[in-house]
């Protein structure tokens, strides 16, 4: 039931921002952080001695993902234009996209064990389960808000 609360609340924050003007009618990538944080330093309970070990850990686990993932992102918008991409081309950018996620892959577990090392085998495991869990709603609640502006559109009729 905290669980719930806790996620209503965030996503109440995050989403009252869109209605605000926000750029594609997205929250900002800061306001989702803060809000990612809120939601995992909740869910945790840490004590503050725990909390001022884990978040630098966490910190430097983010940016090491996120780094991966610009990588990422990058050899995929490489093979969007696959069919005008040479054989080898094509080879090199699949072959570091599968790098990427063995990398991806490699330092999760290297942060599940320093996760678990301050707080503990079960809640170190479940700061990924955390991610997780935040991330599909965050992605339920931007469609569910898509739906809605796309209702609100002119000369659509809200069936009610």
């Amino acid at each position: 039931m905290k669980t719930i609360f806790t996620l209503l609340a965030i996503f109440t924050l995050v989403f009252s921002g869109m209605s605000q003007g926000k750029k594609k009618g997205h929250p900002k990538k800061e306001e989702i952080q803060a809000q990612k944080v809120a939601f995992i330093s909740n869910e945790l309970s840490l004590k503050k001695v725990q909390a001022e070990k884990f978040w630098p850990v966490y910190n430097e686990y983010e940016a090491k993902m996120e780094t991966i993932h610009r990588q990422h992102r990058k050899n995929v918008k490489m093979l969007d234009n696959f069919n005008e991409l040479t054989e080898e081309e094509a080879y090199t950018a699949t072959e570091k996209l599968i790098e990427l996620d063995e990398q991806r892959t490699a330092v999760k577990k290297e942060y599940l064990v320093q996760f678990s090392e301050i707080l503990g085998k079960k809640k170190g495991a479940k700061v990924f389960y955390l991610e997780e869990k935040f991330k599909r709603e965050l992605l339920r609640m931007i469609r569910k808000e898509k739906q809605m502006l796309v209702m609100m559109e002119p000369g659509l009729r809200i069936r009610g």
